[in-house]
């Protein structure tokens, strides 16, 4: 069933790339007065739905306790901030697999591609700082 809720949430996601956590979905959404009213729970519960329904991938980043959510559920790659948790699709195809004879037994659903790093503002330029100034 589809309530007013559910459908915000799916009508965010869909023209966002950002990979927003379920916390930032939650803000923008209720800035909304029509939906002042919707829970933390709501939001948790529909990203579970959409996450099982295969309409959103979810991402954990290291370091950090909250997961992202990735609408754009076609084969790409993710490169990863670990200073400061951004997250950048990498529309470039990338052919990964493992041959079976290294499989190890395993069937394999799905693969993911994550690169871990520094992104452009968190890291230091020849001076020191970084994009925002800071050393």
């Amino acid at each position: 069933m589809k309530t007013v809720q559910r459908i915000a949430i799916q009508n965010f996601l869909k023209d966002c790339s950002s990979h927003p956590t379920a916390k930032e979905i939650y803000i923008s959404i209720t800035r909304d007065r029509k939906f002042e009213n919707l829970s933390m729970a709501t939001v948790y519960n529909t990203l579970e739905y959409m996450k099982k329904k295969g309409l959103v991938r979810e991402l954990a980043v290291p370091n950090f306790d909250h997961k992202r959510y990735d609408p754009d559920t076609s084969p790409h790659a993710h490169l990863v901030c670990t200073a400061c948790g951004a997250i950048q699709d990498v529309m470039y195809p990338l052919h990964v697999g493992i041959p079976e004879e290294h499989r190890q037994g395993f069937i394999i659903h799905r693969g993911e591609v994550n690169f871990y790093g520094i992104c452009p503002k968190c890291a230091p330029d020849k001076s020191g700082k970084n994009a925002d100034g800071n050393k």
